[in-house]
Formats: C-alpha cells, sequence, structure tokens
C-alpha cells in the first residue's frame, strides 16, 4: 500500500480545477521587445505556450477574451489573445495597454479569462479636436477598430493613422443597437476645422446647429480648387471614398479631403436640384461645351 501525504503537487494545479476560470500572473513586456509593433494598433496579448494547454483543458473556445489588471492597483482592462509563443513566466502586451494599468516593464500583471456579451453600441470620445477634423475620421476609427478584441469603458484606446496617434476614450458601449456614436461634452460642439473656416469661426465662438429635412441628392458638379488632385491616377476614387464621408453636401462649400499626407480642396459647384432641371430641359448633365436639347 502506498501513502501520499500531499497528493495535489503530483498533479498540474490546471488539471484540479478545469471548472475555474484561467487566471496566472506574468511578467508584463511590450510587444515592441519582440517586434510585434503592429499589435500596437489593437489590445491583443502573447501568452505563453503553456496558458493555451491551460485553456484549452477548461475547454475555453475562441475568440478568448481576458481581464487584463495591475494586482496591486484597481486598473483593469480586457483584451484578446494573438498567440502562445512568448517566454514561460512573461505576457507581452501593446504599451498603451500597460499604460493604461500604469505598468512598467517586468511588473506582474493578472490575466484572467472571461465570458462577455457581444456588442453592438459603442459612445466614443476623441481626447483631442485634431482626429474631428480628419475628413474621413468615421472610416479610420471604424478600420481601427477591427484590431480590437473587446472595449473597456474608461479606456483610452489608440489609433495610428498616417504617422499620427489619436487617443478615443471609451464612454459607453451596450449590448443592442448597432450604432456607433461620438460624443462631446456638454454646450460644446466639435466639427472639422475646414467647416469652421467656412463659417468664420473660432475656437470657442458661438455656432448655431438647426435641425433639417433634405431631399436625396442624386448628381453633384464638383471643382477641385488645384490641378494637383486631378493629377492624380486614381483622382476618382479617391473622391468618391471622402464623399462617402460627408452627410450632405452644400453648394459653395470647399470641402477637403486628405490623401496620402497632402490635403486637396473641392468646391461643390452644383447638385441635385440642378440635376433635375437639366433633366427636364433635355441636357446632359456634366459635359463643359454645347448642349443639345432633347427632341420628343
Amino acid at each position: 500500500m502506498w501513502g501520499f501525504s500531499n497528493f495535489n503537487n503530483l498533479w498540474p494545479r490546471d488539471f484540479l480545477n478545469v471548472s475555474e476560470p484561467f487566471q496566472e500572473e506574468y511578467t508584463c513586456y511590450p510587444v515592441s521587445f519582440i517586434g510585434k509593433d503592429d499589435m500596437e494598433n489593437g489590445n491583443k496579448i502573447i501568452l505563453p505556450q503553456t496558458a493555451l494547454n491551460a485553456l484549452a483543458r477548461r475547454h475555453i473556445s475562441w475568440p478568448m477574451l481576458f481581464e487584463v489588471s495591475n494586482p496591486y492597483t484597481d486598473k483593469r482592462t480586457h483584451s484578446g489573445v494573438l498567440e502562445f509563443i512568448s517566454d514561460e513566466g512573461t505576457c507581452h502586451m501593446p504599451y498603451w495597454m500597460m499604460q493604461q494599468l500604469n505598468l512598467k516593464e517586468g511588473d506582474i500583471v493578472r490575466v484572467t479569462s472571461v465570458s462577455l456579451p457581444k456588442g453592438t453600441f459603442v459612445k466614443l470620445k476623441p481626447c483631442s479636436k485634431d482626429f474631428m477634423e480628419l475628413s474621413n475620421h468615421r472610416a479610420v476609427l471604424e478600420t481601427a477598430l477591427r484590431n480590437y478584441a473587446t472595449l473597456t469603458i474608461g479606456d483610452n484606446i489608440v489609433i495610428h493613422y498616417l504617422g499620427k496617434t489619436y487617443e478615443i476614450k471609451i464612454v459607453d458601449k451596450r449590448t443592442h443597437s448597432g450604432v456607433l456614436e461620438f460624443i462631446s461634452d456638454e454646450g460644446t460642439c466639435h466639427m472639422p476645422y475646414w467647416m469652421m473656416q467656412q463659417l468664420n469661426l473660432k475656437e470657442g465662438d458661438i455656432v448655431r446647429v438647426t435641425s433639417v429635412s433634405l431631399p436625396k441628392g442624386t448628381f453633384v458638379k464638383l471643382k477641385p480648387c488645384s490641378k494637383d488632385f486631378m493629377e492624380l491616377s486614381n483622382h476618382r476614387a479617391v473622391l468618391e471614398t471622402a464623399l462617402r464621408n460627408y452627410a450632405t453636401l452644400t453648394i459653395g462649400d470647399n470641402i477637403v479631403i486628405h490623401y496620402l499626407g497632402k490635403t486637396y480642396e473641392i468646391k461643390i459647384v452644383t447638385k441635385c436640384t440642378e440635376y433635375e432641371d437639366l433633366l427636364k430641359k433635355g441636357r446632359i448633365p456634366g459635359i463643359v461645351g454645347k448642349f443639345t436639347e432633347r427632341k420628343n
């Protein structure tokens, strides 16, 4: 007969607690230490192979989500996992996440598996006006959010675009409604800088905002303010992509398009009402030169 004074030591701790969430503490380092700088555009971490083994024993399926916390403070955020290739006892994460948790290189981080409801609504607040001045800020944001496994209220996530860094605060999220929404402080309105210039407004000036009902436009005539834009080999595609970020167009406005580090102004010359008038007269819109009257 054999006797054991400490039976539990014969088995890995995780094997005996498969019904409990995965939880381990690691020494944390930024992803740049292993040449994964592109991971700064998101919130996924890298764990060791033993973590994958422990997660598999718990039958935790993809996408694997984690609460990542500083065990010595109340700071916490959430993340996904990209790979299980870090050295044993270490965890690599984006540097912005380390800052969020007040962690330095070599500090201890706690990683706990969690199950989160699927969110379809998020309310965001840019930490500076620069981001809202991007003509395609919504498209930039939606593209960047694809790299985030989950979002945590109170976090300041980081977006890198054309060599610049923008911080976006997660204000609220819900599990219903497919809406992406920006907010500003009470009594304030944030708008692209080119719109402020169009209205002769300076920072702190008063702006009046009135709801309106506008007919749907089916035609727009544009005039680049410089020949540089027309010299782009793909200027039509650039323009069509940029116009998706405009809710409506106003005749006389000079809208701004940012492309490959350059800024182009485009003047709105004609829109739908003139188009309908041309149709009634039997003329072909958008052609410079002689028009031919339509014969019945």
